[in-house]
């Protein structure tokens, strides 16, 4: 089609009356308008120049602050010379010769594709031209420290911590209607050079009403092509029909909105204003029953400066197996997922939901052709054969593969990698019970990775072999081992706390039902963060396996510095001695616990040889293995099947060891084997039960003892016989007291001693009255159960933060793996309130469901924090806290055992900071957010201050807290 009969036929009706389409002949400097989020992405920079001379002064932050020449007499132009001489550094005063240029991107974030982590620094520049008076904010993120000048004066200067996260620092901004220059520096020593800016209103919305200006870079189509992100793949869709799609949009800087962009796939056009594109990414799928390797995205762009046409060419790897293996596997695979068929297994199901999303993620990634490649293929088409079939593809298959079930947590497939050893004739063998290892990964570690590593075949580090090669190199023989091997997701770095804990018993679970295991050889590792995870795991769990194996890990995270050199309230020591392994030595009664940590480990040693100590001097069954290596001991350590050689002749003793010690501060690791604590004095403080069956035949063949124990349930309904076959005293602390076995037995301390408890136990959420299992806290209690998060939509100005807020706090902590749903509040129904633990966003006033809740401990309004009877104001003050969701009419609390999660604040700008709390959260914290810029990823406020913090009393009141509160010791 000509451009002329285009734009009269397609494009001129978008036009109408704009004289500013006639090119004037004159060049004008480059505007945009900020993205859809209000992100600035483009400026003229100036660098990189060396800054490690500053690094060696004392205090380096006067350099950064200082601007060795006065802005107000630059005049940035792009390839404009600019002369910078560091004179704060004596004999590096060396002048450095810079040239203004332009960086542009297609997201939110600049980042400077310069040599990085060598100490180097950067100026940027940007006008911003207001049509009125603005009031609001320009937020920053950055991965090192950042400093901004408006019209030359400096903002407020953040030190930011080693990762970007948007909005880490809010700078206020009161500006007159005109323009107005913006410079930046910034400086890089970490590794990733990047930042973010963003303007926002009074309200934290994203700001708009601006044009942003760069000086002497000519305004022309193709440069605002340049700011469009495009991406063209091949996908299958649901239905088996093989697509070319292409996604594209204005994620960075957006052109002028009376611009227009048409956009071509084959016979699929869409012409549309920029306003439009730059709405949210755009997606246009063309149905391609030719398997060819190649298409066109054809671009044209009609802007005031002129018309350009460009064409995007995409070549992909050759794929034909790969889109045939989907084209039949994704309907298939769909419409089991709706009939259900008896002869297959809800996680086969739902493993095969995640083989065809992993499949198809493989093709719109473009993997490379490979062996690797061809035996995921043929592996997808076995399974599509079994289940034409009728038959469960999973039921045989052996060696090592992905599986999957749904979880309730976030509704999400959450997948886990399997080795299955063959049978005689190369299938599974049901005949014979094997022993499970569960390993635990490192950091950011890929689970089929951790099983090439467990299996004894870590990654060839000596040709630099990345983690993704090593899973693409997986061995074709890894020996005969006769053992399941099973490695979590564990929703990513959780350290298997909270959903990761959660996640690996449950997958654990999974593997029992759809394998034959010998549920007494049930054996945990892992190494590094794993190494972390195995200890703490193992010992609060310790009655579901038989040997613990923990590499380069930490027992006690009272060790780590910042709680060693830092005060720490008091609420947190609990918290923190609660995620700490040690504190459940006792349990390790039955369990072995051995240990391989480096002696030249960054690590230090003592990280697990105080725990190791700590389980010798009570005479447990341990050992701590110290080679000359540094983090890495798993190559050594999982080399000729090091786990079952270490582990192997372990057994549980059954579900009824005749001796039982339970050490727990929580409802939820108050069990071990057949003793439960139903009662604790005091919740976050350490209790404690030694129980011993005697094997007299008279008198009490039951003795226990506690320590801030106030109630006990014995699971004695399924007990030997041998251990009593009438009613038979027990003694209690010296109680003596007549139980039979064949039934439980629910003990009370009374002030007499202790008695039995004919009232019946606690339930899941039983009472909003009291504290009690799954209803406990502290906050991240809620991380157990599935979660929603609802932001407020009752004050028109606040949606705009309050949902980006959300998308912020649904993905909960840095590194947890998660995809939270949200919801606005006035689409909260009363089936969601009974099935989620709901995370409210915003204040009383703001969100629906806050501003009904009449029994609210803690009520945020109109700026005013009011906690029973104390009040606190002031426009930085965020609150987070955890209650039981108030009952639904015409229930009662046990139908509905489920929390309110709120995240609220006294401004806009403190709503927001609730995400940037510390990772070990009390039952209710109110803090200032000001400490957010570097305190992302932090377990603790680290001596920050706080307005009051800590845990409800055991009836869900506020206990009498000082403000602020005290250190701990």
């Amino acid at each position: 089609m000509r451009v002329g009969r285009f734009l009269c036929q397609r494009v001129a009706p978008l036009l109408a009356c704009c004289l500013l389409w006639i090119p004037t002949g004159r060049a004008q400097d480059y505007e945009y308008t900020p993205s859809r989020g209000g992100f600035l992405s483009a400026f003229l920079v100036a660098g990189p120049f060396d800054a490690s001379g500053a690094r060696r002064s004392e205090d380096w932050r006067p350099w950064l602050l200082s601007n060795h020449v006065d802005v107000n007499e630059l005049s940035p132009r792009l390839g404009a010379p600019l002369e910078l001489t560091p004179s704060d550094w004596g004999e590096r005063g060396r002048p450095f010769e810079l040239t203004w240029e332009l960086i542009q991107s297609t997201g939110p974030d600049i980042d400077f594709e310069w040599p990085r982590g060598r100490r180097n620094a950067a100026l940027g520049y940007a006008e911003l031209t207001f049509e009125e008076p603005f009031d609001g904010y320009l937020t920053l993120g950055a991965d090192d420290d950042i400093a901004v000048w408006i019209d030359g004066l400096l903002l407020e200067t953040p030190s930011l911590p080693g990762a970007l996260v948007h909005d880490q620092h809010w700078a206020p901004l009161s500006l007159e209607r005109g323009t107005h220059r913006l410079f930046f520096k910034t400086f890089d020593y970490r590794g990733r050079w990047a930042v973010s800016l963003r303007l926002v209103d009074d309200r934290g919305a994203p700001y708009h009403n601006v044009r942003v200006t760069l000086p002497g870079v000519d305004d022309n189509p193709d440069l605002a092509l340049d700011g469009l992100s495009t991406r063209l793949f091949r996908t299958v869709s649901s239905n088996g029909q093989s697509q070319i799609a292409a996604e594209l949009g204005f994620d960075g800087p957006v052109p002028p909105a009376l611009d227009v962009l048409c956009a071509r796939v084959e016979s699929i056009e869409r012409c549309l204003p920029i306003a439009s594109w730059a709405q949210g990414p755009r997606l246009l799928r063309v149905e391609n029953t030719e398997l060819g390797d190649r298409a066109d995205l054809q671009l044209t762009y009609f802007s005031r400066a002129g018309t350009t046409t460009r064409t995007i060419t995409t070549q992909w790897p050759e794929h034909s197996a790969l889109i045939r293996a989907l084209v039949d596997a994704r309907p298939l695979v769909g419409r089991y997922s709706e009939t259900r068929p008896e002869w297959l297994g809800q996680g086969s199901l739902d493993s095969l939901e995640f083989e065809v999303a992993r499949m198809t993620g493989l093709l719109e990634g473009g993997e490379p052709p490979s062996d690797w490649l061809d035996h995921q293929v043929d592996q997808l088409n076995r399974q599509v054969r079994e289940l034409g079939a009728g038959r469960d593809p999973y039921r045989t298959q052996t060696g090592s593969f992905y599986r999957a079930y749904r979880s309730p947590i976030d509704g999400q497939l959450q997948h886990y990698a399997i080795y299955v050893p063959s049978g005689r004739d190369g299938q599974y063998d049901r005949s014979e019970a094997l022993p499970l290892v569960v390993s635990l990964h490192g950091l950011r570690g890929p689970v089929m990775l951790n099983l090439r590593r467990v299996l004894g075949f870590d990654r060839n580090e000596a040709r630099n072999e990345s983690a993704r090669e090593a899973e693409r190199s997986f061995p074709e023989n890894v020996g005969e081992h006769h053992a399941i091997y099973v490695v979590p997701h564990a929703f990513g770095d959780t350290t298997s706390r909270f959903m990761g804990e959660s996640d690996v018993l449950r997958i654990i679970e999974e593997v029992r039902r759809d394998y034959v295991v010998d549920g007494d050889r049930v054996y945990l590792t892992g190494l590094s963060l794993g190494g972390i995870g195995s200890f703490a795991l193992g010992l609060q769990s310790a009655d579901h396996f038989a040997a613990v194996l923990s590499l380069c890990g930490a027992g006690n995270l009272r060790l780590y510095s910042e709680y060693e050199y830092n005060h720490n309230y008091d609420w947190e020591l609990q918290l923190v001695d609660e995620y700490s392994a040690i504190s459940y030595s006792p349990n390790a009664l039955h369990l072995p616990v051995h240990s391989v940590h480096g002696t030249e480990d960054g690590t230090p040693l003592r990280f697990s040889s105080e725990l190791i100590d700590d389980l010798r001097a009570r005479g447990y069954v341990t050992s701590l293995d110290t080679p000359h290596l540094g983090h890495n001991v798993w190559a050594r350590t999982y080399a000729d099947q090091g786990v079952m050689s270490r582990l192997g002749g372990y057994e549980r003793p059954g579900d009824y060891p005749r001796d039982v010690i339970v050490s727990a501060a929580t409802f939820h690791f108050a069990r071990q084997y057949w003793v439960e604590i139903s009662a604790f004095e005091e919740l976050h403080r350490f209790s404690r039960v030694d129980a011993h069956v005697s094997s007299r035949s008279s008198g009490s063949w039951l003795t226990i003892e506690t320590s801030s124990v106030a109630g006990l349930v014995l699971h004695l309904a399924e007990a030997p016989a041998s251990w009593c076959s009438e009613e038979r005293p027990i003694e209690v602390d010296g109680s003596t007291i007549l139980v039979s076995c064949g039934q439980d037995v629910t003990l009370s301390r009374a002030s007499t001693g202790w008695v039995v408890d004919s009232s019946e136990p606690t339930t899941l959420g039983e009472s909003v009255e009291h504290k009690g299992p799954g209803s406990e806290g502290p906050v991240q209690d809620a991380y157990y159960g599935p979660m929603l998060v609802v932001y407020g939509t009752q004050v028109e100005d606040d949606i705009p933060l309050l949902r980006r807020t959300a998308e912020y706090i649904a993905g909960l902590e840095g590194g947890i793996d998660v995809e939270l749903p949200i919801v606005a509040d006035r689409e909260v129904t009363n089936e969601m309130r009974a099935n989620y633990h709901l995370l409210l966003v915003g204040d009383f006033d703001s969100n629906a469901l806050l501003s009904g809740w009449s029994q609210a401990p803690i009520v945020v309004r109109d700026g005013v924090v009011t906690a029973g009877e104390q009040t606190f104001s002031g426009d930085d003050l965020s609150v987070t806290y955890i209650y039981p969701a108030p009952p639904l009419p015409g229930t009662s609390a046990g139908d509905t055992p489920r929390y309110f999660v709120v995240y609220s604040g006294t401004s806009p700008v403190a709503i927001d900071g609730t995400r940037f709390g510390p990772r070990f959260l009390p039952d209710f914290l109110v803090y200032p957010q000001g400490m957010r810029e570097s305190f992302i990823g932090r377990r603790t406020m680290e001596g920050r201050p706080v307005v009051i913090g800590g845990f409800f009393d055991e009836l869900w009141q506020l206990p009498e807290l000082p403000s602020p509160p005290p250190f701990g010791d």
